[in-house]
Order: C-alpha cells, then sequence, then structure tokens
C-alpha cells in the first residue's frame, strides 16, 4: 500500500508540476494577448504581469501590486468568462485550454493532497 500511494504522490507531484508551468505559460501569453490589443483594457485589470512576462514599461515599484492584479485575473480566467477581452476565436479557444489546463493543475494537487493525508495517517508519514 505504501508503494502504491508513495508512486501516486510522485506520480501527481511531477504532473502537477508540469500542468503548472503550462498553465502560467498559457496565462502569460492570454496576458500578452490582451496587453497587445488594448494597453486600456490592460490597464483596467490592474496591469497585471505575468508569471514570465512582464509588459515592456512596467516600472520595479509597482511589480507587487502587478502580482497581485495577476493573481486575481488568473483566478477569474479560471473560472469566470473572460471572453470579452480576447475577441477573436483563437484568442477563446487559448482561454479555454488554459481553463482545463489549471483544472487538471487543481485536480492533480487535490490527488496529492488526499494521497499525503493518506501516508500521514497511515503511519508512513
Amino acid at each position: 500500500m505504501f508503494e502504491v500511494l508513495m508512486t501516486t504522490f510522485l506520480a501527481c507531484s511531477i504532473a502537477g508540476g508540469v500542468f503548472a508551468v503550462l498553465s502560467f505559460a498559457m496565462f502569460d501569453r492570454l496576458l500578452k494577448q490582451v496587453w497587445t490589443r488594448s494597453e486600456s483594457a490592460w490597464t483596467d485589470l490592474g496591469k497585471p504581469v505575468g508569471f514570465f512576462w512582464v509588459p515592456p514599461g512596467t516600472k520595479n515599484a509597482g511589480l507587487t501590486k502587478a502580482a497581485f492584479a495577476r493573481n486575481d485575473l488568473f483566478s477569474q480566467w479560471s473560472a469566470a468568462n473572460g471572453e470579452s477581452l480576447l475577441e477573436d476565436k483563437q484568442g477563446a479557444a487559448r482561454l479555454r485550454r488554459y481553463r482545463r489546463i489549471s483544472s487538471w493543475c487543481f485536480a492533480l494537487g487535490a490527488v496529492q493532497l488526499v494521497t499525503a493525508v493518506t501516508l500521514l495517517f497511515s503511519g508512513h508519514g
């Protein structure tokens, strides 16, 4: 039983990490698309920065505020609509892919948490 739980935990850790990096990269791509199309729409969102991409001209002093704006937008795009910001079919398709990848990331995290708790309470932790 211990081997199965550890294998599950490690597999979820690796897959979850891959899905997390993919979702961050997809988020950055969507954010860059919004910024490219309309800098005023980006400003209305709170001037968020990406995980790996920072819009040119963003001041270092505003990066903390921009990171909070990113977190709000990340949550918004994971669950609510954002299609109005991405005015074309390609942008909407990217948003749907981003949501699927984010959902897998959260699901793997939940499985990993359950596995860790099971390991802990089974006396193997």
